[in-house]
């Protein structure tokens, strides 16, 4: 994944720098390749106003357009790319990134923009005003669903063909033949020798090469079986709640209709709460099934055990959120001048204020 964090002109701003800036920017663009991930976040000066059936601008934007938000319209639509503020609806509140009080403006300009087709699943872009950091900005929080890729080995052969080695799983099975056992051992033997002296970490990996390569010539690997993916308090009657609630979420996309979102938000709300009501009966017919097999002098030390085995999803995941006040903190040391021509200006403006008042 590639973050590209940004600052663009404002609107008054001659168009020679405008023009350089996206001329960087596309340069930027170009050096990342079309299978990686891109994430564009920053001050882009930019209103773009508010589209439907759009594929780079949402519904959910103000609806005051300016030259720089033509220019990152256009520039989006050149690479594929998808305006990410538009797409969540938000109270104004949650959704004007910057405001001037004295003149009563308000306007969005700060922007997270990934990809249209991507692997990425944004889940919700809303600015947070709890941070004062000093800054007519207001923070803005990109939540993403980032989903796990294994990692994939290429060994090659002797030939120049390459195989690609992804957890490998071989049918050991067949060396019960042996015919099977004695080609195995052979191929092992053959790449062993081959195997050139130098540092024990370099000769395990090539030890560990030679038996995988060996192993996939001989043996062949398993095909991959299905896994069960149905957990264990799934039901017919949860079941009929997501295909209903599929078909609300679809229903709303298409119409955009009020009452259609009332009933697809009153349809969400019942099926997470089954889905909530039938994990907690579960998971405490679960731990009632095995606190009975403990016995009954120590059951209650084993209930507090299961209880504590169901954390929460972040937890599992290494993962915490950055709390308010670290935001805070953070912006207010990175917005604090300490340059010294700054600092005489602030002392110069400061003894003008005070004599103007006296």
């Amino acid at each position: 994944m590639n973050i590209v964090g940004v600052n663009a002109p404002n609107d008054d701003t001659e168009d020679k720098q405008k023009e350089d800036f996206y001329d960087k920017l596309r340069l930027i663009t170009n050096n990342i390749s079309s299978r990686k991930e891109i994430v564009i976040i920053g001050d882009l000066n930019a209103r773009t106003g508010s589209k439907r059936n759009d594929p780079a601008v949402g519904p959910h934007r103000e609806l005051v357009a300016n030259d720089n938000g033509s220019r990152l319209i256009e520039y989006c639509k050149q690479y594929g790319l998808r305006i990410m503020n538009g797409f969540f609806q938000h109270r104004n509140v949650h959704r004007y990134t910057w405001t001037q009080t004295t003149r009563q403006l308000a306007s969005i300009i700060d922007y997270v923009i990934i990809k249209q087709h991507t692997h990425i699943k944004p889940q919700d872009v809303r600015v947070y005003r709890g941070a004062e950091c000093g800054s007519d900005h207001f923070l803005v929080i990109v939540k993403l669903y980032l989903p796990c890729r294994k990692m994939r080995k290429e060994a090659g052969l002797e030939n120049g063909q390459k195989i690609t080695l992804d957890e490998p799983r071989y049918k050991v099975k067949s060396l019960q033949q042996d015919s099977v056992r004695f080609l195995y051992a052979l191929r092992v033997a053959n790449r062993i020798s081959a195997i050139e002296d130098g540092t024990p970490e370099r000769m395990y990996q090539g030890l560990k090469k030679a038996l995988q390569e060996a192993a996939y010539e001989a043996l062949g690997q398993e095909e991959e079986s299905p896994r069960k993916t149905t957990p264990i308090w799934w039901n017919a009657d949860i079941e009929d709640l997501v295909i209903t609630k599929k078909a609300a979420d679809n229903k709303w996309l298409t119409t955009r209709g009020v009452e259609d979102r009332k009933g697809n938000i009153n349809v969400r709300r019942e099926t997470n709460k089954r889905i909530n009501i039938a994990k907690n009966e579960t998971w405490q017919k679960t731990c009632s099934a095995i606190n009975s097999f403990l016995g009954s002098t120590c059951s209650r030390e084993a209930w507090k055990t299961l209880a504590g085995l169901r954390k929460d999803t972040r937890e599992k995941r290494n993962m915490s959120l950055i709390t308010m006040e670290e935001w805070e903190n953070y912006y207010k040391t990175l917005l604090t001048e300490v340059r010294v021509e700054f600092l005489r200006w602030n002392k110069m403006s400061v003894r003008l204020s005070n004599k103007y008042q006296k």
